[in-house]
């Protein structure tokens, strides 16, 4: 009888999981690429039922969705993706990722095209950085396929040629959309060594550039 118990409690807790990470209150820290792993994590779960179905062993299916639920578990916190890495939180919380670390701006091209810009970054020691571009007024998450998304702590930029946006950006991680701006063309430079960018942090007003950071 306590078998079927606890058989049932971490049943319960697979449903569970796969209602909160559909409403958005626990991630994989993929954005849309949750959609992949909670398709694994939903074909799994099924794959060790059928296979409770078969053996009717409930020691070995409790030991199985124990360790399954661990592992997931885990996925989802400590080990989140880079969207939402973690920050001390199990449950996302928008609010706390949308907080006061954060700086909005909106840029005119020369030719009147609108580029907007969110710089932020979280967590419990604030290491966690991202500077976003966009056409569009962005709403975080901020979206892969639309969005230039630089994980530093600045950027650099300037326009040049009417509709042609430089960025210079550090060596460092950074996520290109799939899809291209449809007003401005946007050119990347990296700065690859220590030197390019404490000479471009001291003399950006020299070379007329623009400085956006998550802590301007």
């Amino acid at each position: 009888m306590k078998m079927k118990v606890v058989l049932w409690l971490l049943s319960a807790a697979v449903v569970i999981i796969i209602f909160l990470n559909l409403r958005g209150g626990l991630t994989y820290g993929y954005g849309l690429g949750d959609t992949y792993y909670i398709g694994r994590f939903v074909i799994l779960a099924l794959v060790i039922g059928g296979g409770h179905i078969v053996i009717k062993k409930d020691l070995i299916t409790i030991i199985l969705l124990f360790l399954f639920l661990v592992y997931n578990l885990l996925l989802m916190t400590i080990y989140r993706g880079s969207e939402y890495p973690w920050n001390g939180e199990v449950f996302l919380s928008y609010s706390n990722l949308e907080s006061e670390n954060r700086i909005e701006k909106i840029i005119l091209s020369p030719k009147g095209h609108s580029i907007y810009i969110t710089a932020r970054f979280w967590g419990i020691t604030g290491d966690h950085e991202e500077i976003i571009f966009s056409e569009e007024p962005i709403i975080l998450p901020p979206n892969k396929d639309k969005h230039y998304i630089f994980y530093t702590d600045e950027v650099f930029y300037k326009f040049e040629n009417n509709d042609e946006l430089v960025i210079h950006e550090p060596k460092s991680g950074k996520s290109i959309p799939k899809i291209p701006f449809k007003n401005i063309k946007v050119v990347l430079k990296e700065l690859k060594t220590g030197d390019d960018i404490r000479n471009i942090s001291k003399n950006y007003k020299k070379y007329k550039l623009e400085k956006i950071g998550v802590r301007m």
